[in-house]
């Protein structure tokens, strides 16, 4: 399953790609790095960076067609 993962840079939303990749689901990771960082990004995540505020930067999120979203 494509899951998109808002704030997924966070030390939370970044936990929450770990353990979406230890169970075979692939993350999405949508996040401006405002408060989050890369380094909380697991390898193996599809990264884009952009604010859910922005519509033409969800719109380019849903591109990528996720399964599911997890708001963090």
């Amino acid at each position: 399953m494509r899951v998109l993962v808002t704030g997924g840079a966070g030390f939370i939303g970044g936990h929450l790609c770990e353990a979406l990749l230890n169970a075979g689901h692939t993350p999405i990771v949508l996040d401006n790095l405002s408060t989050g960082s890369l380094a909380n990004v697991p390898s193996g995540t599809i990264f884009l960076r952009g604010d859910v505020r922005n519509p033409d930067e969800i719109s380019q999120a849903f591109d990528h067609a996720p399964d599911a979203v997890m708001h963090i």
